[in-house]
């Protein structure tokens, strides 16, 4: 096993000279913990590009002597992580070129763009933070070695003699590291091979989440030691002010007892003492049943993000096969009221957004929202935003901390950069509290994007989320829903989508004439 926690931290003068070492240091490091050669040269790799290309664009390729750079390495299991800090020149992400390929291998190993490229497909996951005046971030990480559990069958587990009448439940309990393969195969029974979180089917990354509290889990245990149902609250980042409750399953063997509402209910008992103020569930739309539990427990559909796992997931019992990829609802509950802030809503979205934020129990003060669209001035304010890809499901992620002056240029570089990886959906997400908002929606709109929902206190506490589909199609014949306001939202989303699918301009061409 890995070493609980390590780390090196190592600033760098801007000059190539230093490239050996700071690979040295992370080959030895990743050594360490299990990482074999062929990874361990990529992350070498990976080093030497991000060295070349930040000196090449932020320290005008070593002529700028003065700043510096430094490098975090870190083992934080079931992860190997690297985090670039610089401190050069002010850098933007429009400066890094698009990587288009090229005809033949000569001009395409000289094409820009190459060396990020390969840098984000050599990680497990790729994360750019753009911090306005402080710099840029990069943010690398790879998964460390650890058993699948198609190779632990053999492993010790309760006797599973599957001609007998399932065992009653003893009780729901909070579990531990020691349920780690249990968890792993209870997902087997329940989607095969097919959950999106691929995470959970290897028990030395389940402990490693365990033993970080990076998860907090609910199981239903027979007297027998059997593992037949789980559920699980964890967090997106940090600094999120959400919970998601997910990995829920029941064994098809012991469904139809009540068994999630149990998990569920013992989580909301523990997320009221929590400081994040909404508990949420991505809700799956191939059934109904997760939308009804949440239903049953006060959850509301405030969001329809469409395409948003891929159409290999199977739930064993009750839908083998998707015929598209899946769209879920983002379904929540407020368990601490909001903080009480003035959003400035885009006109066009006015009536939807004020419906979806009546969800939001308490609402905010009518006087808090602002309809219309009066132009923000953002004379001299840079974009401040993140980018992220997550491969596991193939999406891609903007979020806009804060509208500057160059919103349009920032959007439309990083969708261009986005599709070209090959994502399936982006998903835009903006603060309703910037008063560059409605411009940036309205840009956002002319480039593609319409309405997904809110998606409160995911960092911004209400963020308004757009999508944009990358070639995939969506039959919204398809798309089950339950409850008056999932159908309602389902057919505003179903609305902007046939827009867009009919080559129309958004609603404010028609209002006046011209983008923001």
């Amino acid at each position: 096993m890995p070493p609980a926690a390590t780390w090196v931290r190592i600033t760098i003068p801007p000059s190539t000279d230093t490239i050996r070492t700071v690979q040295q240091v992370a080959s030895s490091l990743s050594e360490r913990c299990g990482i074999d050669k062929n990874k361990r040269q990529l992350i070498e790799l990976s080093v030497e590009e991000l060295i070349r290309g930040i000196l090449h664009i932020s320290f005008d390729d070593g002529n700028v002597t003065e700043g510096e750079l430094t490098f975090e390495f870190k083992i934080e299991p079931p992860y190997f992580l690297v985090n670039v800090i610089n401190k050069g020149l002010p850098f933007d992400l429009s400066m890094i070129p698009e990587y288009k390929g090229a005809p033949t291998l000569e001009e395409d190993a000289a094409a820009e763009g190459l060396a990020m490229h390969l840098i984000k497909k050599s990680a497990d996951n790729f994360r750019l933070v753009n911090n306005g005046r402080e710099g840029l971030q990069v943010e690398l990480t790879w998964l460390l070695p650890g058993e699948h559990i198609e190779n632990l069958r053999h492993e010790a587990a309760p006797a599973e003699d599957e001609q007998l009448p399932p065992e009653q439940v003893e009780d729901v309990r909070v579990l531990d590291e020691a349920f780690a393969i249990q968890i792993a195969r209870l997902v087997f029974r329940g989607y095969g091979f097919s959950y999106v979180y691929e995470d959970i089917y290897y028990p030395d990354r389940v402990r490693a989440f365990f033993h970080s509290g990076q998860l907090k889990s609910w199981g239903a245990v027979t007297p027998s030691g059997r593992l037949v149902g789980h559920l699980t609250l964890m967090k997106e980042s940090t600094d999120s002010g959400a919970l998601e409750w997910g990995v829920a399953v029941v064994d098809p063997k012991w469904r139809g007892m009540g068994l999630m509402e149990h998990m569920l209910r013992a989580a909301m008992d523990y997320a009221a003492d929590q400081k994040e103020k909404i508990l949420y569930a991505h809700a799956v739309t191939t059934h109904p049943y997760t939308q009804k539990t949440c239903s049953r427990f006060g959850f509301q559909s405030i969001a329809l993000l469409l395409a948003y796992a891929p159409g290999t997931m199977k739930f064993k019992g009750i839908n083998n096969e998707l015929k598209q990829r899946e769209s879920t609802f983002l379904s929540v509950r407020c368990t601490h009221p909001l903080p009480v802030q003035t959003l400035y809503l885009p006109h066009d979205h006015a009536p939807v957004l004020r419906r979806l934020l009546a969800a939001l129990a308490p609402p905010l003060p009518e006087e808090c929202l602002l309809e219309g669209d009066e132009q923000a001035d953002l004379t001299g304010r840079k974009t401040v935003y993140t980018v992220s890809a997550a491969t596991y499901i193939n999406v891609g992620r903007i979020q806009i901390v804060s509208v500057g002056a160059d919103y349009a240029q920032v959007l439309l570089h990083e969708t261009r950069r986005l599709s070209r990886e090959g994502v399936d959906v982006i998903y835009l997400t903006v603060d309703l509290a910037d008063p560059g908002a409605a411009r940036l929606v309205h840009a956002a709109e002319y480039s593609g994007y319409f309405l997904a929902g809110l998606t409160p206190m995911m960092l911004p506490a209400y963020g308004l989320t757009l999508q944009l589909l990358c070639g995939c199609k969506v039959d919204f014949a398809a798309i089950q829903t339950h409850g008056e306001l999932a159908e309602w939202l389902k057919e505003q989303v179903a609305m902007e989508y046939r827009r867009i699918e009919a080559g129309l301009p958004p609603p404010s061409f028609h209002r006046c004439g011209t983008t923001s």
